[in-house]
């Protein structure tokens, strides 16, 4: 599939954001990609609706995002996860 150039500038730019945020597990505190995503990817001027779901474990609040946009028949499920293992020592990285 090709797409437009803005398009891709405007995912790699999402994406370098993301990895930004710190949501190392442990503690696996992902509510900076929760605000992130809300405010600057899935707005609500745009259509979507979003529902933060906050889960507790070992002490730690989880955030989790659902964003849906329009009402149509056709369903789209995207599931994944915003905590990632530790880095090590970044000087060790190839």
């Amino acid at each position: 599939m090709k797409i437009s150039k803005p398009l891709r500038d405007e995912i790699i730019l999402i994406l370098k954001n993301l990895v930004q945020l710190p949501t190392e597990n442990p503690p696996g505190i992902t509510e900076s990609v929760v605000k992130y995503l809300i405010l600057d990817v899935f707005k609500e001027e745009h259509g979507f609706q979003n529902q933060v779901v906050i889960n507790r474990k070992n002490g730690v609040e989880i955030h989790n995002l659902i964003s849906t946009i329009g009402n149509g028949k056709e369903k789209i499920v995207l599931s994944g996860h915003f905590d990632v293992v530790p880095t090590g020592d970044p000087a060790q990285w190839k």
